[in-house]
């Protein structure tokens, strides 16, 4: 037993150091360093990845709000990706809005990431034919991209193509 002291100081301490954020965050982490899927993956790449895809989607759902900045999109743009390449081009948009749910919450609207996030999200509309709402995602992309990177860097080129393509 221990004594009231001690007790209050350990329970105080705990409060202060949240443990839950922590194991929380750590779980995250570890759903973080799932190997990557490419946009376009083959058969091959699809099938090993299925095993993470539960867990990542879990992780996804219910742990990013305690995900680090570094490690925040990993999951969603895996997500995205593997239902992407399988041709559920659907359930992929559904995970880049949430990829862009998440990090709008977390990080802001104008965060450099978010230029991923709509060019993700563009693809995604893209896929599924819905043009216009492409092109306002690749524009939003766009955007963000000149006030972080200035007009030559290599990715404001490639979203120029984008934007080009969904005319």
């Amino acid at each position: 037993r221990l004594h009231g002291l001690v007790r209050e100081f350990l329970r105080t301490r705990l409060e202060v150091f949240d443990i839950n954020h922590i194991f929380k965050r750590s779980l995250y982490n570890a759903l973080a360093t799932v190997p990557n899927i490419s946009k376009w993956a083959n058969r091959r790449d699809i099938q090993r990845f299925a095993k993470y895809q539960p867990h990542l989607e879990e992780g996804a759902r219910h742990l990013s709000r305690d995900a680090a900045e570094a490690d925040l999109l990993r999951p969603f743009i895996n997500l995205q990706y593997y239902h992407q390449s399988r041709g559920f081009y659907k359930t992929a948009r559904k995970w880049a809005e949430a990829a862009f749910a998440a990090a709008t919450q977390q990080l802001g609207s104008a965060h450099p990431l978010m230029a991923r996030i709509h060019t993700n999200k563009g693809l995604t509309a893209f896929l599924v034919r819905d043009l216009e709402q492409a092109q306002l995602e690749y524009e939003q992309a766009l955007s963000i991209c000149h006030q972080h990177h200035g007009e030559t860097n290599q990715l404001v080129a490639d979203l120029y193509i984008l934007q080009a393509v969904t005319l």
